[in-house]
């Protein structure tokens, strides 16, 4: 069975929405939803008839926002960008709030219904309907949230890095911010999070290791029952807190693809083995996201301390720069 690169699990039960503000740049007026066909990916928000894609979602912490990019636009035109998120601009978001979402860490496609789920390091997490134009809910995770998933119930796991955490969160209608914590887990250096769905099971990771956290629906609880070391190299080792840095699914929709410090590999859940993915020896990898038409992988390499203003493929056949942006993750938008 095909399973998405964010590994969104099938059929998810999330509450209904309520209305945000949505962000449409440049100069597009018609704002059309499944009028576009392309290949390996969901119509995409904002697309015009000049925008066919494929398109990139993307983190952009200059601006604090959320974007989806078109591949085959020129990234120097306004509308190469075909719609953007950000707190800021959110009227449902209380002011007070929008510090949470600074410096956005990670944004996934989590739904046919094209919803996006996002964590930013300022501590925020948000779930926003981009098809209606309504956002979800958003929680406070804290800690340098870095990644999230969503579980086939509705609930989400996030993972924080200077927090060594792995957190689950509900959804509670009476609560604000609607999302609140039930569970509390420890990961060194937490950094990138899945669902499996055939296995029922999380899989984070987080430092110099990869753990497994199998799921109980019925209690809505998570319970540690692997903990793998990475086949990280000697310097690496050497650093206390650097290690496991993004972790999605492969095309295949089998393995699991993921960075550390300085390499890419692939991890069997089945075997628990790992294998070089190349270009194997790629440093700094902030994010992975496959396609199965060109470009196929890209990945967001910091070239300034975390960011990039450059997305490129993995085989370094493709590169694209946006001025004045600086990208923490880019993933393909719909898978």
């Amino acid at each position: 069975m095909m399973r998405d690169n964010n590994s969104r699990p099938p059929n998810p039960r999330l509450p209904s929405s309520n209305p945000f503000r949505r962000i449409v740049t440049g100069s597009i007026i018609g704002i059309i939803f499944g009028a576009i066909a392309v290949i390996g990916q969901t119509q995409a928000p904002g697309a015009t008839l000049l925008n066919t894609g494929p398109f990139i979602l993307a983190c952009e912490q200059a601006s604090a926002r959320i974007i989806l990019i078109d591949v085959q636009a020129d990234w120097n035109d306004d509308d190469a960008i075909v719609w953007q998120w950000q707190a800021s601009s959110d009227a449902h978001i209380a002011p007070e709030h929008h510090s949470w979402f600074s410096n956005p860490s990670d944004a996934k496609y989590i739904g046919g219904d094209q919803r996006v789920l996002t964590v930013a390091s300022g501590g925020g997490m948000a779930v926003i309907d981009t098809a209606s134009g309504r956002i979800v809910g958003y929680g406070y995770v804290g800690g340098n949230p870095h990644s999230a998933t969503l579980l086939p119930d509705g609930h989400i796991v996030t993972v924080s890095s200077t927090g060594d955490l792995v957190q689950l969160f509900e959804y509670q209608e009476d609560a604000s911010p609607k999302y609140q914590v039930i569970q509390k887990l420890s990961l060194t250096d937490a950094h990138g999070v899945v669902w499996d769905d055939s296995r029922g099971c999380v899989w984070a990771l987080g430092g110099k290791q990869i753990k497994r956290f199998d799921y109980d629906l019925e209690q809505s609880s998570l319970t540690l029952v692997t903990t793998l070391d990475l086949p990280i190299n000697e310097k690496t080792l050497q650093q206390p807190r650097h290690g496991g840095h993004d972790l999605t699914w492969d095309l295949s929709g089998e393995k699991l693809a993921l960075s550390d410090t300085d390499n890419l590999w692939t991890f069997d859940p089945k075997s628990h083995a790992f294998a070089p993915l190349p270009p194997h020896h790629l440093r700094h990898v902030k994010s992975i996201s496959h396609l199965s038409q060109p470009p196929h992988t890209i990945v967001m390499q910091a070239t300034t301390e975390w960011w990039s203003d450059t997305i490129r493929s993995a085989d370094g056949t493709w590169e694209k720069t946006l001025p004045d942006v600086k990208f923490y993750k880019a993933r393909w938008w719909g898978l």
